[in-house]
């Protein structure tokens, strides 16, 4: 469970430090990435740490947060597969290929999609009145095969 404890530790020194440095503004926005919304073989401390960002960690932080900086927002983009450096030796691969099937959209997500929906969060435009919410950028997956193995 080594990982587990580096991926909290270390979102919480994320925003302990992007807190300190929002001290001198009025209103701060906090997008935290990335969270496992499906379980999988062999990432148990990967899913572990980003459920409990999910499901405890946001949900206290926005409102802990604007005891410090009133007006702060806290939200979570949470990319599923997304085509970055990292993952481009799984794809590469294959190893999307079993994902792509629960997924409506059939396609990894590009880091410009992820982009996207930061700068939706990072608006006070389109999301000034959102807070300790998750916004899921991965093709509508679901836990279940929607596609036949060989479709397109």
């Amino acid at each position: 469970m080594h990982g587990q404890h580096v991926l909290i530790t270390g979102a919480a020194g994320c925003i302990d430090f992007v807190i300190s440095r929002l001290f001198v503004k009025q209103c701060a926005d906090v997008a935290l990435p990335y969270y496992r919304e499906f379980g999988e073989a062999n990432h148990i401390d990967y899913a572990t740490s980003k459920g409990a960002l999910h499901s405890g960690f946001i949900k206290s932080l926005k409102n802990e947060i604007v005891n410090i900086i009133p007006h702060a927002r806290c939200n979570i983009v949470a990319p599923g597969w997304t085509r970055t450096p990292m993952a481009e030796s799984s794809i590469e691969q294959g190893r999307h290929l079993k994902a792509l099937r629960t997924m409506p959209l059939r396609k990894v997500a590009t880091t410009e999609d992820v982009a996207q929906a930061c700068l939706f969060f990072a608006s006070n435009k389109t999301a000034g009145h959102l807070t300790g919410n998750v916004l899921m950028v991965h093709g509508g997956m679901e836990g279940r095969v929607l596609w036949p193995e060989n479709s397109e």
